[in-house]
């Protein structure tokens, strides 16, 4: 996954895309926060470095995901979170919402 440095509750991960992915080769700098009461409800996840994709906000980095909001449960572990966040990165059929404006990648 990459370099991880931990502070008792935060952590600043790397997260490394697989090269055959749409973002393929790319190191993005995440940030997580694991509240109190944590495992009950999810950490707060966000990018440090700019990310630009439908599911992050470019100001924040705040991470639209299911499961880090409204679909989350107690059994998901830090690896599950990260492969998600992978996994959304690294998706070939990236869907932009608003049909009116141009696909990015052309």
């Amino acid at each position: 996954m990459g370099t991880v440095s931990v502070c008792l509750l935060s952590v600043i991960a790397s997260l490394i895309i697989r090269i055959e992915q749409y973002y393929g080769g790319m190191s993005f700098k995440i940030a997580i926060h694991f509240p109190p009461n944590y495992p009950y409800v999810p950490p707060v996840i966000k990018f440090e470095s700019p990310c630009f994709h439908p599911n992050v906000d470019i100001g924040s980095g705040a991470i639209c995901l299911d499961i880090l909001q409204d679909k989350w449960s107690a059994v998901y572990s830090v690896q599950t979170i990260l492969l998600s966040l992978q996994s959304l990165l690294g998706g070939t059929e990236l869907s932009f919402g608003n049909d009116s404006l141009p696909d990015p990648r052309s």
